[in-house]
């Protein structure tokens, strides 16, 4: 039994090893979800013939791996058995009196019985990890990604440039060194107004031969 719940991806849906319509043991070669009492004392280094005398306290803890928004999402748990009346006081037992009176009213022809019970205690728990496809988070770690490209470039750069031994060679290739053009820009600038110049005196020679 006890279920395990995860309120915050699957609040509607529970999981328990009671889920499949029968057990499956060990023994059946497959995905184990039952146990029987011998395979949990001896999970929990409890000898059978002390607990019969005794009794036992036992703490399972049931690992589960679940995707909750696939059909039979959970795997068949995985238990840890460990003892817990270890000590001075072992075993889990009680006792109880059972008085029988006399029909005859003698008082000291009374029995006093004294029964002694002992068993096995099973405590249970559940821990469990569920797992769920969610386009949000999906979203958001691509959005992520997207927005560290750019810090991923400079921190590449600053490797390349200042931290990496053959720094000295990515630095020279990384940026190539031109001639310097600014006179030759400067000149082709002086010439272009040059023959600005040329062409508005030839243009007002023209006028003054024609009016001749």
């Amino acid at each position: 039994l006890n279920p395990l719940t995860f309120p915050g991806i699957a609040p509607n849906s529970s999981f328990s090893s009671m889920n499949r319509e029968e057990p499956t043991f060990a023994e059946d070669n497959g995905s184990t979800d039952a146990w029987t009492l011998k395979e949990l004392l001896d999970q929990a280094e409890a000898p059978v013939e002390a607990v019969k005398e005794d009794g036992a306290m036992l703490s399972i803890r049931l690992e589960w791996d679940c995707v909750v928004d696939k059909i039979g999402g959970c795997k068949s748990p995985t238990g840890q058995v460990r003892r817990l009346d270890e000590g001075k006081v072992r075993g889990f037992n009680y006792y109880s009196p059972e008085y029988v009176h006399d029909q005859t009213l003698n008082f000291g022809a009374d029995t006093r019985i004294l029964y002694k019970y002992t068993g096995v205690r099973i405590l249970v728990s559940s821990k469990g990890f569920g797992k769920k496809f969610s386009i949000m988070a999906t979203i958001l770690q691509f959005s992520s990604g997207l927005a560290l490209l750019s810090v991923a470039k400079i921190v590449t750069d600053f490797l390349l440039l200042f931290v990496l031994p053959e720094k000295e060679h990515y630095r020279r290739y990384k940026e190539e060194e031109t001639p310097d053009f600014s006179d030759l820009r400067d000149k082709i600038v002086e010439t272009e107004g040059k023959a600005v110049k040329l062409r508005g005196r030839q243009s007002r020679y023209n006028q003054m031969q024609n009016t001749t």
